[in-house]
């Protein structure tokens, strides 16, 4: 579904970005690529706009924390995020490894015999 978002996009793209030499996914009004902090600013207020908190970082760290989740191999979400150093992609599986610990502790069935 994302290549197919992005396909559209670029098709849909204005065509004066199109014929600048060097073409950028997300350009800012004047054909540039959006600066980091209209990037921020772009997320925040969609945050503000839905009732949350939210910024790139928080992006960011529910993506790696969603694809290892969902059995994603480190070495891939170290490469999906641009970690030059492994243990620094390894801070996000403390996060899945607690949700993992506390899931079996509500759930599993010995944990229930024992609190019943």
């Amino acid at each position: 579904r994302t290549i197919q978002t992005l396909k559209r996009y670029i098709d849909g793209a204005n065509v004066q970005t199109r014929q600048l030499r060097d073409f950028w996914l997300f350009p800012s009004r004047s054909g540039k690529p959006v600066t980091r902090q209209r990037l921020f600013q772009i997320v925040r207020e969609a945050g503000k706009a839905i009732g949350i908190e939210l910024s790139p970082h928080h992006l960011r760290h529910t993506f790696a924390t969603h694809l290892l989740e969902n059995d994603a191999d480190l070495r891939s979400v170290q490469m999906l995020l641009g970690h030059a150093d492994l243990t620094t992609t390894q801070i996000y599986t403390h996060v899945v490894k607690t949700k993992v610990q506390k899931t079996l502790e509500e759930k599993h069935p010995l944990e229930q015999e024992e609190n019943t």
